[in-house]
């Protein structure tokens, strides 16, 4: 053991530095039960669409009458995502905590396994360069993936290893099972087209080298009838539903204006930090040594590729008005998402840059430096990472999954009511409406990628005298609407409006929503973590207070007094 390891003690420390990163990762999961899971566009919105399906035992409905009652009134079962995926076969045995974390475990090992794989094939093919792809590939496991999206980023490096081995006659079979696996745990929306633009580039390029075969088109046509067969309620909603929805009147420049330093300041943010949804990661380091490195052929298409994307990004807005007259289902589809190729073009980069790089004697130091550089730097980049260490630590600033979702505390306001859940309907205000749905409440509002558009303009009805008072509401609810809640103009649009913990007293004077209309509509409560200074006039009367030290939320429970 002692001569392997001074034999190889670049490949051992590559390897050890791995293992560490996997168990920083994840040993808050291992050794906490209360973990903290990002909550932005995750526990308030997305994840708990997957969860409700399996909740209702709707994810394999395929009747399209199927409602879906807690959701914004009650919203058809096909507005939903796919059951025919793998993040709902862990939510059904693990739970929704309990799937989430076994679903970014997954993610991240799979980013491992494919960027590994791929680079030590077609990059680092030298014995003596292996230690370069594990470390690489562990630098792109700990991107902090959007794990609602499965392995939308994560599994490129492997799907495209898969199909490289295709065109390159290198199969062992475990190919075939990559391919067809993948749009069982990725999200068509964000990643079909895109993943399909990478590789038919890949194809054509091999193609040029006399090294294309039919093997590859017949697999990729098998892999885009398989996203079209597991998302056959997206199909459905939006090819054969005779139901408008809210995303045919997205008005993108109406809430945000074009202007040409905003569009380069989001070029450069997109092109060295990345995106939410995407994976945020600091990338200058990997662009200064692309500029370097621009003799290398790959490197400079994919520097190319990269600056074209962000420019993209950069200055969407001003293609907005071009796109709207081909066809407005271009805007809902939002071309921009193609940044979510990016981490592997990154990846790309800065392989192929530190594989020259070293062969130099004088870059050998330089090129460990900046990769453990990205390393430390992209650790730092991931919430969940950082979060669950501040918990650990006792530096708690944002809620974990338990406090988040208060069962405790939803628990005694049912108990409160004493009513079946069924029998009436609850509006929020200061919180997150996915909370009392996770809690099987059923609410007038809520975050959804697709609803009726009646439904909009009900709420947007409701509202209308207090989005009256600021103008950006009125622009961040008609141009997208996604986010269909109960807005204060106190409070504002921000996240932090939806985030007001048990520890903060905060009080709204004037609130202005139509009440009677809420009360028609089957809402007898409000939840709310304000006071309502003006609830009298309102017709709104405080019930109780709940709070509970164990949950986040200090919770205002105001009852609508019906004046039939």
């Amino acid at each position: 053991m002692k001569a392997y390891i001074s034999e190889n003690k670049q490949l051992v420390l590559a390897y050890g530095c791995c293992l560490l990163l996997f168990a920083i990762q994840f040993f808050p999961f291992v050794l906490r039960h209360d973990v903290y899971i990002r909550i932005h566009d995750t526990l308030e919105g997305e994840w708990i669409w997957f969860s409700s399906i399996v909740d209702y035992g709707v994810a394999l409905d395929t009747d399209m009458n199927t409602i879906i009652p807690s959701f914004l009134g009650g919203i058809p079962r096909f507005l939903f995502p796919s059951g025919l995926s793998f993040t709902v076969l862990f939510i059904y045995l693990f739970g929704t905590i309990g799937g989430y974390l076994v679903s970014s475990f997954v993610v991240h090992l799979i980013g491992f396994v494919g960027a590994y794989g791929l680079f030590k094939k077609y990059v680092f093919t030298d014995e003596n360069e292996k230690h370069w792809a594990i470390l690489i590939a562990s630098l792109f496991s700990i991107i902090p993936f959007f794990i609602t999206f499965g392995a939308s980023v994560a599994g490129q490096p492997l799907l495209l290893l898969a199909f490289l081995n295709v065109l390159n006659k290198r199969t062992n079979y475990w190919e075939y099972f990559a391919i067809i696996a993948f749009p069982f745990y990725a999200n068509i929306v964000w990643s079909a087209a895109f993943v399909n633009l990478m590789l038919v580039g890949v194809f054509l390029y091999s193609y040029q080298k006399q090294n294309a075969g039919i093997r590859f088109l017949l697999l990729l046509g098998i892999m885009d009838m398989l996203y079209l067969a597991v998302n056959y309620h997206l199909v459905y909603a939006t090819f054969l539903a005779d139901l408008p929805l809210q995303r045919d009147e997205y008005q993108l420049t109406i809430n945000e204006v074009p202007g040409f330093l905003k569009s380069i300041g989001e070029t450069f943010y997109i092109l060295f930090i990345g995106s939410f949804h995407v994976g945020t990661f600091v990338t200058l380091p990997i662009f200064v040594l692309g500029c370097f490195n621009l003799r290398n052929k790959a490197v400079k298409y994919l520097m190319i590729l990269a600056l074209g994307i962000a420019l993209l990004n950069g200055f969407y807005l001003f293609l907005v008005p071009i796109l709207e007259k081909i066809h407005p289902l271009i805007i809902s589809f939002n071309i921009k998402r193609v940044k979510i190729l990016l981490p592997i073009i990154w990846m790309g980069i800065l392989a192929y840059s530190i594989k020259d790089m070293y062969s130099f004697s004088k870059g050998r130091n330089l090129s460990y430096f900046v990769v453990f550089a990205l390393i430390v730097s992209t650790l730092f980049a991931n919430d969940e990472i950082v979060n669950n260490y501040r918990n650990m630590l006792g530096f708690q600033r944002k809620p974990d999954a338990h406090q988040f979702f208060a069962s405790d505390t939803f628990e005694q306001i049912g108990n409160f009511i004493g009513r079946e859940k069924s029998d009436y309907r609850i509006a929020h205000l200061g919180l997150n409406p996915t909370i009392s749905q996770y809690n099987h409440f059923l609410t007038i509002d809520g975050l959804q990628a697709m609803y009726p558009l009646e439904h909009k303009n009900l709420m947007k009805t409701i509202m209308e005298e207090e989005m009256a008072k600021d103008y950006e509401l009125v622009r961040y609810f008609d141009a997208w609407g996604n986010r269909c809640y109960l807005f204060s103009a106190e409070l504002g649009k921000e996240n932090r409006a939806f985030m007001i913990s048990k520890d903060q007293d905060v009080t709204i004077q004037s609130w202005a929503v139509d009440t009677r209309l809420l009360n028609e509509h089957g809402v007898d409560y409000i939840l709310s973590t304000v006071v309502i200074e003006n609830a009298e006039n309102l017709d709104l009367n405080m019930e109780a207070i709940f709070k509970n030290k164990d949950d986040f939320w200090k919770i205002y429970l105001y009852k609508i007094e019906s004046n039939e």
